[in-house]
């Protein structure tokens, strides 16, 4: 079976809390409402800063790299050449400190598989990656593109297949999303509560059949996916000409408790468990009304999801790359986490699609 070691997770430098998007909304929205319904959503405070790879947001920004004064709504075409570029510099950030702690050399990658639903470009990612880090010019190249804050666990199973396919294969998965350049002057509900949830951020592991150097990893049993069709109008990604376009409902939190509870006891009975023998739940962080929803279906305590509420607070909602943010929290407590524990992972994302994977922590 797989294994997912050496999880690495940045993300992007330029942090902004939400007094300063606040002020920033405020220096250029005519429309008051827009700062109200703002003001409204930080009384949650379940995020308490969000990252750009921009300075844009930074107060006082002098030379803004994508919204500047004359132009606040710019096209896609140069959202896009900045995504390019960055996201690039941050994949090989994340990658290169993975291939590390994994304890291999660059050569070692026999797989590559990106996953980004916040821009495109051909060569793509997985192309400027294999280059910048200098790999083998006959690695396999994948890419997982445009499916949402669940796509990681389409690049953790597409992994796992490879693995099994081809026993000494050493997988790169990179996740890397930029949502702060899709930031739009728009006065819906949608783009506000996507203004206030999403933050930029990459993360990369290595998946491999051998034990790794890593202290501790996850060993993946089995994934499952299920469709909810009556949330498909709940949550969209849509491609505009002034940036991507969020369509973000607030009946989603709905549709994940109506259905959550059944898909989880089918998928862990399908692997001969009960709810009592999962110690661990990694669930990505999408808003916190989606975690309380989890935990209201599950009959889970709060503490239960400590881990995603954690990333939620300290980082926001990075899309597809979040999810192994709250992996890597399970690896890095040795202390905490105890060996050969079950441990059960979900990201939800447009469709309205549930994904979900189940592992078991090893220690080497």
């Amino acid at each position: 079976m797989s294994n997912i070691t050496a999880i690495s997770a940045l993300c992007g430098e330029f942090p902004v809390n939400h007094f300063q998007m606040k002020d920033y909304l405020d220096s250029i929205y005519e429309d008051k409402m827009v700062i109200r319904k703002y003001k409204a959503l930080l009384k949650d405070d379940s995020i308490r800063v969000k990252n750009s790879v921009i300075p844009d947001f930074q107060p006082g920004c002098k030379s803004p790299a994508l919204y500047k004064p004359e132009n606040m709504q710019p096209g896609t075409a140069e959202r896009m050449r900045i995504y390019e570029k960055e996201s690039a510099r941050l994949g090989f950030a994340v990658s290169e400190e993975a291939i590390s702690k994994a304890g291999l050399q660059k050569q070692d990658i026999t797989h590559i598989i990106t996953v980004s639903c916040t821009g495109f470009s051909a060569p793509g990612l997985e192309t400027l990656l294999l280059e910048k880090l200098e790999l083998n010019y006959n690695v396999k190249r994948f890419t997982v593109n445009f499916m949402g804050c669940y796509a990681a666990f389409h690049g953790l199973r597409l992994a796992d297949l490879i693995c099994k396919s081809e026993p000494s294969a050493k997988v790169l998965l990179v996740c890397v999303e930029l949502c702060s350049l899709h930031f739009r002057k728009d006065i819906s509900e949608d783009n506000i509560l996507s203004t206030y949830l999403f933050s930029d951020g990459a993360a990369a592991c290595i998946v491999r059949n051998d034990a790794p150097v890593a202290e501790s990893y996850l060993s993946c049993y089995s994934f499952d996916s299920l469709l909810i069709p009556e949330g498909k109008n709940d949550m969209g990604w849509n491609i505009g000409n002034n940036g991507f376009e969020m369509i973000l409902s607030r009946d989603v939190p709905g549709h994940i408790e109506n259905h959550i509870a059944k898909a989880f006891n089918d998928f862990i009975s399908r692997n001969g468990l009960l709810k009592e023998d999962i110690a661990y739940y990694a669930i990505h962080p999408g808003g916190k009304n989606i975690l309380k929803a989890f935990e209201r279906a599950l009959i889970l305590p709060r503490d239960k999801l400590a881990e995603s509420y954690e990333i939620l607070q300290n980082y926001g909602n990075m899309s597809s790359a979040t999810i192994l943010f709250v992996l890597q929290k399970f690896l890095e407590k040795p202390d905490s986490v105890k060996q050969g524990e079950w441990l059960y992972s979900a990201a939800f994302g447009p469709g309205l699609t549930v994904e979900s994977g189940l592992f078991k922590i090893t220690r080497n």
